[in-house]
């Protein structure tokens, strides 16, 4: 994306939902993972705009794209597996917020078709990728390097490799080429990839940790950029990603 001289870019943030109330520990979790994202974008020169995607009105809704120059699309509960043809009960399955899991998706593909840089964090690259016809990978299993299973949510973040795949463009932003170190926790992961899509990034055994679209500025990535336990120049480099891809 070009940005005139003196314009200052805004990224409208759209998380998967503000209110928990049967699980008050995950949205103090949720909580702290979005201000850190949004006061880490601030400090990039970003006007941050934050919709929370299931209590918002449509009005609302409709009218997050106006005026914006990139969306993100945070972490958050299971996709609903019924959006991608997969069957409830599986293992560990988390409460599904089947309204957000429509309004972001349908943000996706509006972004899309303007061509408004999109960034998706953990289960916003899911949303990504199912919004654009590909699968997830309900339970990846207990004993993961993509998770500290077992520990509090405050510690439940595990630090892992990812190789980026070169020639990319989430490759050019982040990596010169060597094995990244990244701020991971997450029990689903994406399947097949949906129409454009393509794995750019791989853990080391071989979950994919990266996705973007061969010809439209979409971009996910599986782990945490946002997270105390990562250091700014990872959410940095992407959010200079966002600011160039338009």
């Amino acid at each position: 994306m070009s940005v005139r001289r003196g314009h200052r870019p805004t990224v409208t943030i759209v998380d998967a939902a503000v209110s928990r109330v049967l699980d008050p520990d995950y949205a103090a979790y949720r909580s702290r993972q979005s201000g850190n994202l949004m006061t880490r974008l601030r400090r990039q020169g970003w006007m941050v705009r934050w919709v929370p995607a299931e209590e918002s009105r449509r009005a609302v809704l409709r009218a997050a794209l106006d005026g914006t120059d990139a969306l993100v699309l945070g972490g958050g509960e299971d996709i609903d597996p019924l959006r991608y043809g997969g069957r409830a009960g599986y293992v560990r399955e988390s409460a599904h917020l089947p309204l957000a899991d429509g309004r972001q998706m349908t943000l996706v593909q509006l972004a899309a078709r303007r061509r408004i840089p999109v960034l998706g964090i953990c289960r916003g690259m899911q949303i990504i990728n199912v919004a654009f016809g590909g699968t997830l990978i309900p339970d990846l299993g207990e004993r993961t390097i993509h998770e500290n299973f077992g520990a509090p949510l405050a510690n439940a973040i595990s630090l892992h490799q990812v190789q980026i795949l070169g020639g990319s463009r989430l490759g050019s932003a982040l990596s010169s080429g060597g094995p990244l170190v990244v701020a991971s926790g997450h029990h689903q992961a994406v399947g097949r990839p949906g129409a454009g899509l393509r794995v750019v990034a791989a853990a080391p055994d071989g979950v994919a940790e990266a996705i973007e679209h061969e010809s439209l500025p979409v971009f996910g990535v599986q782990w945490h950029p946002e997270s105390a336990a990562q250091g700014a120049a990872q959410l940095d480099a992407l959010s200079s990603l966002l600011r160039r891809a338009r």
